[in-house]
């Protein structure tokens, strides 16, 4: 949601710059908050797969698009972690970004942000609410 202001900006080249940035800065916090977790909870896991994933995902949005990139990629974290609330996650988003790319228009920008706000909230407050075993 950070990156909506970008829209108005240019043609899409200062949104680009930006998630060009966040992505991969976005990455290394993700990782770092999960490895410090991990060794205080006592466990590890081997972060390859979720780096070849989280590049993948970062290559993807830059080739195909980012509406069906970010399913694509949450799809393969929700494989790599064997999780069904991820994969209800990227289905949520296939959805909507299926439906981006048959509508969407070039000034469509906000509502794709809006879209994916609304997907990303209710999935989350969905699962925040779900019983412990079903949550992940």
């Amino acid at each position: 949601m950070l990156s909506a202001p970008l829209c108005e900006v240019g043609r899409g080249e200062a949104l680009g710059i930006f998630w060009l940035v966040a992505g991969p800065g976005g990455m290394l916090v993700v990782a770092r908050f999960f490895r410090t977790r991990g060794l205080r909870l006592g466990f590890n896991v081997a972060p390859m797969p979720y780096v070849l994933a989280g590049l993948v995902l970062i290559v993807g949005a830059f080739v195909i698009g980012p509406a069906l990139a970010l399913p694509a990629g949450i799809a393969l974290f929700a494989l790599i972690d064997r999780s069904l609330p991820l994969g209800v996650i990227a289905l949520a988003l296939a959805i909507v970004g299926v439906a981006i790319e048959l509508g969407a228009r070039e000034d469509d920008c906000l509502f794709v942000e809006a879209a994916y706000g609304a997907t990303l909230t209710a999935c989350g407050l969905g699962l925040r609410y779900l019983p412990p075993r079903l949550s992940g």
